[in-house]
């Protein structure tokens, strides 16, 4: 009798289990669905050779030869790739880096370009002391302009022709002028409306880049005088305080330099994480390889930033593929490998050089 009793008891409880799951399930498909699982067998061995990170682009980049290194095991996100991505992290606990050779599918991946924009390049034009925007200074954003040319347009053009979308990220005030410029239909560009972007270049030469006199006492008060000292005069200020209130609704256009293409999609930075996770998943991207510019800011920390995305997506940082603010210094070398070796504690980090398509 008493088998009996703990016998139906048992049978009650595994129903109840199956109905609760059954319900999760109808109440959170899009989880579910979303959700992966893959077992890692993490195979570690030291590597023979020194291996020499950033060293194809000297201009840009001082080359980081790694102390020491190990090789793990491939991850394979999925069977017969034609994508392969050397990438690597960095390790305590190994006190060393660890490079991971991880292959997935290009029509399941997206090259996310962040802030590409069009600025000291002989068409808009700033000043200083004041105005100066994007990566600092006017001869900084000028640099940046190059690398565009010289290194992103390039890498773009490649990967166009594997993966399965190139987005793009701009400001938010960009957008109206954007839409028109570029003939957008809905997020997707369509080509260069001729006709508007004479009244683009009328618009933008009309703008003062000047920025408003600085001159004017701070009342400094608290506890700490040096702090308040940076919350009243801080070192960004993106609003009308000492910026011209027309400059920080600048219509900056993606770099010309760089060569857009029919069914390229341009999103705008004030779009919520939630919007652009929706939009990723229409179009079944599960792997993001992000550019642009700056590296350890926008492209970090925005909404479709790497900080952000990394718990839904399987996130590249690729190093040589954007730059890093160096506010301080005429040189911007050191900051980029600084930059590469601190982002290489959360995320994987790559070079184009170790992008590989059609590898199997």
């Amino acid at each position: 009798m008493r088998i009996n009793i703990l016998f139906r008891i048992l049978i009650t409880i595994i129903v109840i289990s199956i109905f609760i799951s059954c319900e999760n399930i109808g109440n959170d498909n899009e989880t579910v669905q979303n959700y992966n699982t893959l077992i890692f067998e993490p195979e570690f061995t030291e590597s023979d050779s020194s291996i020499v990170f950033l060293n194809h682009y000297p201009p840009y980049f001082d080359s980081i030869v790694l102390e020491n290194s190990i090789s793990g095991a491939p991850i394979i996100l999925k069977d017969s790739s034609m994508l392969s991505i050397r990438a690597m992290r960095y390790s305590y606990n190994f006190r060393s880096m660890i490079i991971h050779d991880i292959n997935i599918d290009p029509q399941e991946t997206a090259l996310i370009v962040i802030h590409p924009i069009d600025i000291d390049n002989g068409e808009i034009s700033t000043v200083m002391p004041l105005g100066a925007y994007f990566m600092g200074t006017p001869s900084k954003n000028t640099i940046a302009s190059k690398h565009m040319k010289e290194v992103l347009n390039p890498f773009i053009q490649k990967m166009r022709k594997q993966l399965k979308k190139i987005i793009f990220i701009m400001p938010f005030y960009s957008k109206t002028d954007l839409v028109k410029l570029y003939s957008m239909k809905g997020d997707t560009y369509q080509g260069i409306d001729s006709n508007y972007l004479n009244e683009y270049l009328l618009k933008i030469n009309k703008y003062n880049y000047e920025g408003i006199d600085t001159h004017l006492p701070l009342i400094l008060k608290g506890r700490s005088i040096l702090n308040s000292y940076f919350n009243e005069f801080p070192g960004l200020m993106l609003n009308n305080t000492k910026n011209n209130i027309e400059f920080s609704k600048l219509p900056f256009r993606i770099n010309r330099d760089i060569i857009l293409s029919e069914g390229d999609l341009i999103l705008f930075d004030d779009m919520s994480l939630e919007s652009f996770d929706s939009l990723l998943l229409s179009m079944d991207i599960k792997n993001l390889i992000y550019s642009g510019y700056a590296m350890d800011l926008c492209v970090k920390k925005l909404n479709q930033g790497y900080e952000k995305t990394a718990p839904l997506y399987n996130i590249f940082v690729c190093i040589d593929a954007g730059l890093t603010t160096f506010p301080g210094d005429d040189g911007l070398n050191k900051y980029n490998t600084v930059n590469a070796l601190n982002t290489s504690f959360l995320y994987f980090i790559t070079q184009i050089g170790w992008i590989k398509i059609n590898a199997f």
